[in-house]
């Protein structure tokens, strides 16, 4: 009988669907595995994953339990931003990787950008951070190239690249446009778009349905505020308009909400899986880029041709998106299976 691993998952559980995927996959890959999900006060957590074995872990009963411990694997994609109070997160992770280095266990990282950053003391904590590491697999060129001097930095696209369903083949709904929405309200370097934003969502909407197309808008991640954005962008439509909008819902409920995102024909895509999910099921993509970790993709995959920048939504002509997108995918069959190469390590250390 095979060893039954218990290991520590350090992530983000605030129901966003980004990484729910990124631990679903993580979850599914590897079954004979007791996961502890560090400091989540979030109960829905262990809802969403019920047919896995995931439990929540305090602080405290890490430290009392350190040695049972396996090692640590911390998944995610932007958990390396310079924050105003970034040592705080910086700290933590210290609290939880120096004890598990101690006693010889792995810590692994998985999935992640480097940055935003802008000042030395920041990037220079972190080069020191990742030597303790085990292994480091970041998914984009921009991010590895920052670590040239790290032989543990390795590079493969975004996990979720390698997502596979039921849905993968689906037949897609003929003038169907799902858009992805957020609030930039609390991103103090985005805030000042977010009325251009808004109002060029609303002119796409009425565009869109003044041409018979089905409009769905996507909420990502209730807690970052994808509702309220929603709520901002209908609250001045029509009733008529309002009617012909659906309005689809992130709960926790994986399947069903990707069943509905992955019939779209065409998707708008501000949120960053809004746009790897669209890859993944041949969705003709029209990229909002808000931040330089979407484009460091764009760029790797080739699909950089047609986007635009949130600075310059007020030039973003509605009436030549569609067809500008039409068919603007591309195949990521081999794409999907150097995503896989995120594991690679983990392969070695869980099945070895």
């Amino acid at each position: 009988m095979s060893k039954k691993y218990k290991m520590l998952v350090f992530a983000y559980c605030e129901v966003n669907l980004g990484d729910d995927l990124f631990l679903k996959m993580l979850f599914e890959r590897y079954k004979n595995v007791e996961w502890y999900v560090i400091e989540s006060n979030n109960e829905l957590i262990t809802k969403i994953f019920r047919d896995y074995d995931v439990r929540l872990i305090s602080r405290k009963d890490y430290l009392k339990n350190i040695f049972q411990f396996d090692g640590m694997i911390n998944i995610g994609g932007s958990i390396f931003i310079q924050s105003k109070r970034w040592y705080g997160l910086y700290l933590k992770r210290l609290f939880y990787t120096i004890p598990l280095k101690l006693i010889n266990k792995k810590v692994f990282i998985l999935g992640a950008n480097f940055g935003p950053f802008n000042s030395g003391l920041f990037l220079n904590a972190y080069k020191l951070y990742l030597k303790m590491i085990d292994d480091i697999c970041f998914r984009e060129e921009y991010s590895y190239k920052i670590f040239p001097n790290n032989h543990k930095v390795r590079i493969a696209p975004d996990i979720v690249f390698g997502y596979k369903d039921e849905f993968l083949n689906s037949d897609k709904k003929d003038k169907t446009v799902g858009v992805s929405v957020m609030n930039l309200e609390n991103r103090d370097d985005l805030k000042k778009y977010y009325p251009s934003y808004i109002s060029k969502v609303r002119e796409l909407i009425k565009y869109s349905i003044e041409n018979d197309f089905k409009v769905h808008l996507f909420s990502f991640c209730e807690e970052e505020g994808d509702e309220k954005a929603i709520n901002d962008i209908i609250c001045a439509l029509d009733n008529k308009t309002k009617e012909k909008i659906e309005v689809v819902l992130y709960k926790g409920e994986i399947d069903q909400f990707l069943q509905i995102f992955s019939n779209m024909e065409f998707i708008i895509a501000l949120r960053f899986h809004s746009f790897i999910l669209s890859q993944i099921y041949q969705q003709s993509v029209f990229p909002i880029v808000y931040s330089r970790k979407t484009f460091n993709v764009l760029e790797d995959i080739g699909l950089a041709n047609y986007y635009i920048d949130l600075e310059n939504i007020d030039k973003l002509d509605i009436k030549g998106i569609f067809k500008r997108i039409k068919n603007n995918y591309i195949d990521i069959e081999n794409i999907s299976k150097l995503s896989e190469n995120h594991f690679e390590k983990l392969d070695g250390f869980m099945k070895g």
